[in-house]
């Protein structure tokens, strides 16, 4: 009985559709619909394959199914070019390949590979390189921790940096306007204190405008007194020291806040990256020690050759 997936033309799967398969390629081992049957015995590299209908595919022994055959003579190919490391039939050993230096059977090739160990050798090699990539993979699993951990702290840096700016900016700029309440309450202090002066005196100087203007109303005698009286008073007010303050009020805080404004961007991440061949030896790291110098003569002679 036949599997499901042969029941699909394996042709059509490759391209994503699904065709119900009518033929079955015994040289590809693949189940074919009918217009890919057709195309496939109009190709040149496949117009020898033999098909057959899918649903004898299961009367087919073994043995023969595992048959490679010559894509030039649809011929069994029992033979190995080793000049062209190419697989091929009698009439290719006659025709194709009868000036190659080596062809050999390929039973005895590949029991010669089996007895002297070079499949051994080659698996060993395989498996090698496999743990090369296994390796590599891992350390690209690593690599990617590596740098979604780096991210994260760095996000969390730049975000508590932010915070702890925005605090101590915060700080600095309440410090610096409770400095200038206290300044200002001084500076109006002084004002407010000026200005009480200066009242005082506009009213002594009103009240001895009024005594001077009232002279003809008021008997000699108490003017005169009230004049000398005056003109000793005035003349001590006079001599008091009355400063005027003058006052102008000024802060760098702006200016030193504006600097962090003038910060566009903050500095790009820089990235490292190395490229290193797989299963290469990495000398970006290694270091050079000299083991002995070549004579003069040996040195002489390198340069020759």
């Amino acid at each position: 009985m036949c599997e499901k997936k042969d029941q699909f033309c394996d042709a059509c799967r490759r391209a994503d559709e699904e065709e119900i398969a009518t033929d079955w390629c015994k040289s590809c081992s693949e189940s074919l619909c009918r217009i890919c049957a057709k195309c496939h015995k109009r190709s040149a590299a496949s117009q020898n394959h033999e098909l057959i209908p899918v649903s004898d595919k299961d009367t087919i022994p073994v043995a023969i199914e595992n048959v490679v055959l010559c894509i030039d003579h649809n011929a069994p190919a029992k033979y190995l070019c080793v000049d062209h490391e190419e697989i091929c039939c009698a009439e290719c050993v006659c025709t194709k390949h009868r000036k190659c230096y080596q062809v050999d059977e390929i039973e005895k090739t590949v029991e010669n590979l089996i007895q002297s160990g070079t499949l051994k050798i080659l698996a060993q090699v395989i498996q090698k390189h496999n743990d090369v990539l296994i390796q590599a993979k891992t350390d690209g699993e690593t690599t990617m921790r590596h740098i979604d951990e780096t991210s994260d702290k760095i996000s969390q840096e730049s975000t508590d940096l932010r915070d702890k700016l925005v605090r101590h900016i915060n700080d600095l700029v309440e410090t610096h306007l409770d400095d200038l309440a206290k300044k200002v309450k001084g500076i109006k202090e002084k004002l407010a204190k000026f200005d009480e002066t200066v009242t005082d005196r506009q009213l002594l100087m009103t009240h001895y405008s009024q005594i001077l203007r009232d002279a003809d109303k008021i008997p000699r005698p108490i003017f005169m007194q009230n004049y000398l009286k005056i003109k000793r008073q005035f003349k001590k007010v006079t001599c008091l020291c009355l400063i005027k303050p003058s006052v102008n009020l000024h802060s760098e805080a702006s200016k030193q806040l504006s600097t962090i404004l003038d910060t566009f961007r903050l500095e790009d991440v820089k990235e490292e990256v190395k490229s290193i061949p797989i299963g290469s030896i990495d000398l970006t790291c290694a270091n050079m020690k000299l083991v002995c110098e070549l004579p003069e003569s040996a040195m002489k002679t390198l340069y020759e050759k």
